[in-house]
C-alpha cells in the first residue's frame, strides 16, 4: 500500500474513518476534490495548500500512528521506518551559535566574504541583508564567542575546496566562525553526479575558475557512465537544518541551479520552512529542474510558472493560509539577486582594510 507524506496525512487525518482507507490508497488530489469541507477551503476545487503538489507528497513515509500499528503486525520492517541517523561533521563549535548564515551553493566563497570584509565589496546588493540579520560589520568581526554570529557553506564542488579551505582557516584565526562542507544540497542523502558544465550560457567561456552554473546531474542519462570521481555527497537540507541549534539559522541564500524546487518541495513537507527554522530565505530560480515533487502548471494559478520565485511564493502563501507552521509564521521569502564580483577581489582572506 503506498502511504501518504506529511502533507497528505495532514488532510487524511481529519476525515471520517469511512474515507480515510480511501485516502490514505487513492490518488490524492481525486479524495480532496471529493471532499466539501476542503472544497470550501478556496472556494472552488482542490484545497488550498496543493504545497508541494499533493501526488508527489505520496511518498513512503507513514505516520508515527500508522507506523506503529502496522509494526504489530510486521515488526521485521519496524526498523525501516525511523530515519537513518546522519552525521554532518558538524564543527565543535555549532552549538554555541546565536545567528547563522547559511550559503547553499558556496562556489568560491564570495558571499560569505561579504559578511565579513564588505568594504571589499561595494555596492553588493546583499550587505543590507547581512546588516538587517547580523549586525554592524564591526559586531560581525568581533570574536564568535561574544557576537553568536557564525556562516556555514555549502559547496559539492571540489576544485573549490582549496580555496574554502583557506578562507576557513584564515577567518579561524580571526576567530570568525566559518565552516564549509563540501555536500550538495538535496532532498535525501545519497550521492549524485555532478556536473561542472554549466546549464546557462551566460556562465560559459568566461575565462575564469569558477565554474558558475556547476549542478546536479538530477536527471542522469541511464546509459552514460559515470565516473566516481564525479560523484558528490548529497544531504537532505531539511534535515540539515533541522540539525542546527533551534532558532539561530536567520539567513539562508539559495543559489543552486534548478535544484531549488525539489529542495523547497521536502523543506515544507517537513515543516523547515518556517521562521523558527529558517527566518529568512533569499533564492536565485532558474527555469529549468527537477519539479516532479514541486508540481507542475496545473498544481499553480493561471499564467504562473512552476519554475519561479511567483510559484515560490504562491506555495509559501498556501502554507501562511493553512496555518502550516502552527503558531510560527512561514519564512520570510525573496529573490536572490547579487552576482556581484564573481571572481572575487584579492586572496587575502580574513584582512580586514581600515
Amino acid at each position: 500500500m503506498q502511504v501518504l507524506g506529511a502533507i497528505g496525512l495532514l488532510f487524511c487525518q481529519g476525515l471520517s474513518q469511512s474515507v480515510l482507507a480511501d485516502c490514505l490508497q487513492a490518488d490524492v488530489a481525486a479524495v480532496l476534490n471529493a471532499d466539501d469541507e476542503c472544497r470550501a477551503l478556496d472556494g472552488t476545487t482542490g484545497c488550498a495548500l496543493e504545497l508541494a503538489q499533493l501526488r508527489a507528497a505520496k511518498i513512503t513515509k507513514p505516520s508515527h500512528a500508522l507506523s506503529k500499528e502496522h509494526s504489530k503486525k510486521t515488526p521485521k520492517h519496524k526498523a525501516s521506518y525511523h530515519k537513518k541517523k546522519v552525521t554532518y561533521d558538524h564543527p565543535a563549535w555549532i552549538n554555541n551559535c546565536k545567528k547563522i548564515l547559511i550559503d547553499v551553493g558556496s562556489n568560491i566563497g564570495v558571499n560569505i566574504r561579504k559578511l565579513y570584509e564588505p568594504k571589499k565589496y561595494d555596492d553588493a546588493k546583499l550587505l543590507p541583508f547581512f546588516l538587517k540579520h547580523f549586525g554592524e560589520p564591526a559586531w560581525r568581526r568581533t570574536p564568535a564567542g561574544k557576537s553568536g554570529v557564525c556562516a556555514l557553506g555549502l559547496e559539492p564542488n571540489h576544485a573549490h575546496d582549496e580555496r574554502l579551505q583557506a578562507i576557513e582557516k584564515a577567518y579561524g584565526e580571526n576567530n570568525w566562525h566559518v565552516h564549509f562542507y563540501p555536500y550538495a544540497a538535496w532532498s535525501s542523502d545519497g550521492k549524485m553526479p555532478f556536473n561542472k558544465t554549466s546549464t546557462s550560457e551566460k556562465f560559459r567561456n568566461m575565462g575564469d575558475l569558477t565554474n558558475r552554473g556547476a549542478h546536479l546531474s538530477m536527471e542522469q542519462d541511464s546509459s552514460e557512465v559515470v565516473s566516481k570521481h564525479s560523484m558528490v555527497r548529497t544531504v537532505n537540507l531539511a534535515d540539515f537544518v533541522a540539525s542546527l541549534p533551534k532558532g539561530t539559522v536567520q539567513l539562508m541564500l539559495m543559489d543552486i541551479e534548478g535544484a531549488e524546487y525539489e529542495i523547497l518541495a521536502q523543506m515544507m513537507i517537513d515543516k523547515q520552512l518556517c521562521r523558527n527554522d529558517v527566518r529568512s530565505l533569499l533564492v536565485e530560480t532558474h527555469d529549468w529542474g527537477d519539479i516532479s515533487r514541486w508540481g507542475n502548471g496545473s498544481s499553480f494559478k493561471k499564467n504562473t510558472q512552476p519554475r519561479s520565485l511567483a510559484a515560490i511564493h504562491e506555495r509559501v502563501k498556501q502554507m501562511g493560509d493553512m496555518k502550516w507552521c502552527g503558531n510560527d509564521n512561514v519564512t520570510s521569502v525573496g529573490k536572490f539577486d547579487d552576482e556581484t564580483f564573481p571572481k572575487d577581489v584579492d586572496d587575502n582572506f580574513g584582512i580586514i582594510q581600515r
